[in-house]
C-alpha cells in the first residue's frame, strides 16, 4: 500500500533540453615572449590567472582552449567540465608548440573550427 501511495510510474519521455549559455572559445598564446616577467610572474601565468578567474565565473557556458605559437592546436574542446578546463590550462606552457612565432591567423581558424553548429547564436572567441 504504501508503493501505490508514492505514485510510482513506469515508463520515460524524452524531453529536449534548450542550452542557453554561449560558447566560449579561448585562444591563448603560448610563445616564448609570453615568458617575459614585465607582469608578475609572467605574461603566461598572469593570463592563466585570468582566464582561470573567468572559468570559475562561467555557469551554462560552454568553453574551448586553444594554445598557440607558430601554429595553432585545439587543446581542451568545447566543454561545461569546468575542473577539466582548470586543469588543462593549469598544464599549459611556452614549451607546448615547437614552433615559435605569434600567427594570430591560425588561432582564429582553429577558433572557428572549434565552434559545433548548435552553437551558431551564442558564439565568443577571446
Amino acid at each position: 500500500m504504501t508503493i501505490a501511495a508514492a505514485g510510482p510510474q513506469i515508463g520515460t519521455r524524452v524531453r529536449p533540453v534548450e542550452r542557453k549559455g554561449v560558447d566560449l572559445v579561448i585562444a591563448l598564446d603560448t610563445s616564448i615572449s609570453m615568458d617575459s616577467k614585465d607582469v608578475t610572474p609572467s605574461r603566461l601565468e598572469k593570463a592563466k590567472f585570468e582566464l582561470g578567474q573567468l572559468i570559475r565565473y562561467l555557469k551554462g557556458d560552454r568553453v574551448a582552449i586553444i594554445v598557440f605559437a607558430g601554429s595553432s592546436h585545439l587543446y581542451l574542446p568545447l566543454t561545461t567540465d569546468y575542473e577539466a578546463a582548470m586543469l588543462f590550462l593549469n598544464e599549459i606552457d611556452t614549451k607546448m608548440i615547437p614552433t615559435q612565432g605569434t600567427v594570430l591567423s591560425s588561432a582564429m581558424n582553429t577558433a572557428l573550427n572549434a565552434f559545433t553548429n548548435e552553437s551558431d547564436k551564442f558564439r565568443v572567441i577571446s
